[in-house]
């Protein structure tokens, strides 16, 4: 769980090491502990943008995912934008 908006910051981690803001809606998701490889999958939701609740978390599609970090986008109604809240998690195996 991290703030996606102004100064990112991690509130809450479990293996995220750092958070790297991109630009728009686009960050890097550093881990403390490689994963096993990089075919985990992710999950993950945001808090409200602007006036409509559905944010989406996905992958960040021209950024190939690595062991050690997941590229991701915070989309709503298909643009990308800061979340106020970003909830992320990783799914796979650690190194």
């Amino acid at each position: 769980n991290f703030n996606g908006t102004g100064t990112v910051a991690i509130r809450d981690s479990e293996n995220i090491g750092s958070i790297t803001d991109n630009g728009n809606g686009d960050y890097s998701v550093n881990f403390t502990n490689n994963m096993n490889n990089a075919d985990y999958m992710i999950t993950g939701t945001g808090e409200q943008l602007s006036g409509n609740p559905t944010i989406e978390i996905v992958k960040d599609y021209a950024t190939a995912y690595t062991a050690s970090v997941a590229r991701i986008a915070s989309v709503q109604n298909s643009t990308r934008g800061d979340a106020i809240y970003v909830n992320f998690s990783a799914h796979g195996d650690l190194a």
